[in-house]
């Protein structure tokens, strides 16, 4: 079982590599012939953090396979290789090392990265409708839900009523000495791209859960954000590799 994947866009894997240690540690990667995957929860199962590398230059996979990495490990790699040219992961039939290729201006770098053993299994994103989709500023969402974090512990999401010609999403955290509410309407930072009858909350979700997964403007500068009652919410990043989604669990 082997696979080769190379990338001219390095910056754009260490900054999803980045994002991603600060909520996981060892972590299982799936390879087929679809990309490279990650699907699993966080070590409190407040999140469900889902990652497919898909937009490859070049890819080619003997058989499915998986393997463990450290996310710390393969971060101090990266940061010394982050403005190469190219970048292309090797895996060479039972190699228990992930050889890293970088392309720099002047030379050719090798990393050779153990693998781990991990008693993780893959978890596939939820497979429901939501029923409501939105698109807006990752910056623009960070920042709302931070602010809205020293007000309360929760925030609770509404949208408009199908049909109706003004289009908005409603984000309201009540806390001890104040409540927020927060309206986002249709401009060049939102949009709501699905609004299926939701007359009722889209769902209420822990602020600081909701704060940690929202710092993706390094991945993507809009976020699709989908949310439907006891469901997860879901933020999904589209990259230059493919998706980063966090399924966060609600309260």
């Amino acid at each position: 079982m082997s696979f080769v994947a190379s990338t001219p866009h390095v910056p754009t894997f260490y900054h999803t590599i980045e994002t991603l240690s600060a909520a996981l540690t060892d972590v299982l990667f799936t390879v087929d012939q679809g990309g490279i995957h990650i699907g699993q929860f966080d070590a409190k199962n407040a999140c469900l953090v889902h990652v497919t590398f898909a937009k490859f230059e070049a890819f080619e996979v003997s058989a499915p396979h998986s393997f463990g990495l450290n996310l710390q490990c393969l971060l101090k790699v990266l940061k010394t290789i982050k403005v190469a040219k190219q970048l292309t992961l090797v895996q060479s039939g039972t190699a228990t090392t992930l050889e890293i290729r970088a392309n720099l201006a002047d030379r050719m770098v090798i990393h050779k990265l153990s693998t781990l053993e991990l008693g993780h299994t893959y978890t596939p994103p939820p497979s429901k409708t939501f029923d409501m989709v939105a698109s807006i500023s990752s910056a623009l969402l960070y920042s709302t839900l931070r602010t809205m974090s020293h007000v309360a512990d929760t925030v609770e999401l509404y949208a408009s009523q199908a049909g109706s010609p003004r289009k908005h999403v409603e984000m309201r955290a009540k806390g001890s000495f104040s409540d927020q509410y927060v309206l986002f309407e249709e401009n060049e930072n939102f949009q709501l791209l699905q609004h299926r009858n939701p007359t009722a909350s889209l769902g209420k979700f822990d602020l600081k859960t909701a704060v940690k997964y929202a710092k993706g403007s390094n991945l993507s500068k809009m976020v699709t954000v989908q949310a439907s009652n006891e469901l997860p919410l879901n933020l999904k990043y589209k990259t230059n590799l493919g998706t980063v989604s966090f399924c966060i669990a609600a309260e």
